[in-house]
């Protein structure tokens, strides 16, 4: 029964093969000056290929046709979001937790922008996960 529903599935998204790589370009001294990301979505009769440029010091995601920008990323404390192309209705709700899990901070807005202050925590790696109009994403983010 597991052979064939595992059998199933693969047929099911054998159409389709997505792979996704983060590049950087450095300067001579060794400093980051760009970073993309090119996501490559295969297809049986064709092969697209999507770049994306972004700040070094930031994330940006594109998710169901809605921009999300994510900066400084390291931060040494604040931490702006921004979400752009969207309807005239907006509900976000981030929730920060830390690497193991805890809950640090959890808000809802309506506002496009918002900040973030991480100044209270400690240098680490945190998870902000952000329901945009109910699609959930998360990022890391790097506290310095």
């Amino acid at each position: 029964m597991k052979t064939t529903i595992i059998l199933f599935f693969a047929i099911l998204f054998f159409q389709f093969a997505h792979a996704q790589t983060i590049n950087f370009i450095y300067d001579d001294a060794g400093n980051c000056i760009l970073k993309y990301k090119t996501v490559t979505i295969q297809n049986i009769k064709n092969n697209v290929t999507d770049t994306t440029l972004t700040n070094p010091d930031s994330l940006e995601d594109i998710i169901d046709e809605i921009k999300v920008l994510i900066l400084p990323n390291p931060t040494k404390g604040i931490l702006h979001v921004e979400i752009r192309n969207t309807s005239s209705e907006l509900s976000v709700i981030y929730n920060l937790t830390d690497i193991h899990g805890a809950t640090l901070q959890t808000e809802s807005t309506t506002s496009p922008a918002f900040i973030i202050d991480m100044s209270l925590y400690h240098a680490g790696t945190y998870l902000l996960c952000l329901n945009i109009n109910g699609i959930k994403e998360t990022y890391k983010i790097i506290r310095k």
